[in-house]
C-alpha cells in the first residue's frame, strides 16, 4: 500500500492502490483523545444550550415587542409619505404666492424702518397710559349697571332718532 503523505498531518490520507481513503495513522494513535476532547465539546455545547434557554425564553417578548415597533414604524412611514405626496400640490400652488411676496416685503422694508422711531417714541406713552388705564378699570365696572339700565332707552329713542 502506497501513503500520499501531505505536508502537514491530515485526518485523511489517501491509499493510491485502493482509491480509498483511510484515517491517518496520527490521528488513530490519538482516537481516545479525540474522543475525549469531542465528548467534552459535545457536553460544553449541551451547557451552553441549556445556559441560553432562559435568555432566548426572555428574548422572546423582546423580539415581538421589536417586530411591533418594526411594523408601526412602517405604518408611519407609510402615513408620513401619503401626507408628503398630499402636500406637494399645496407647495406647489403656493410657490408663486411666496415668490410674489418677494417683492412685496422688499417694498415694506422702508416702512418698517420709518416706523421705527414713532413706534421708539409711542413707548413712553403707552407706558405712562397704564396707570390711567388700571384706574379706568374700577369706572368701567361701575358704569357697568348704568348701560345694562341705558340699554332698553336706548332702544326706545331708535326710532326717534331715525325721524
Amino acid at each position: 500500500m502506497f501513503l500520499i503523505r501531505l505536508p502537514t498531518k491530515c485526518l485523511v490520507e489517501l491509499d493510491t492502490t485502493t482509491q480509498a481513503y483511510i484515517f491517518s495513522p496520527f490521528f488513530v494513535a490519538r482516537k481516545e483523545l479525540l474522543i475525549n476532547v469531542v465528548g467534552l465539546l459535545v457536553k460544553a455545547l449541551g451547557l451552553l444550550v441549556k445556559a441560553l434557554g432562559p435568555l432566548v425564553k426572555a428574548l422572546g417578548p423582546l423580539v415581538k415587542a421589536l417586530g411591533l415597533l418594526v411594523k408601526a414604524l412602517g405604518l408611519l412611514v407609510k402615513a408620513l409619505g401619503l401626507l408628503v405626496k398630499a402636500l406637494g400640490p399645496l407647495v406647489k400652488a403656493l410657490g408663486p404666492l411666496v415668490k410674489a411676496l418677494g417683492p412685496l416685503a422688499k417694498a415694506l422694508g422702508p416702512l418698517a424702518k420709518a416706523l421705527g422711531p414713532l413706534a421708539k417714541a409711542l413707548g413712553p406713552l403707552a407706558k405712562a397710559l397704564g396707570p390711567l388705564a388700571k384706574a379706568l378699570g374700577p369706572l368701567a365696572k361701575a358704569l357697568g349697571p348704568l348701560a345694562k339700565a341705558l340699554g332698553p332707552l336706548a332702544k326706545a329713542l331708535g326710532p326717534l332718532a331715525k325721524a
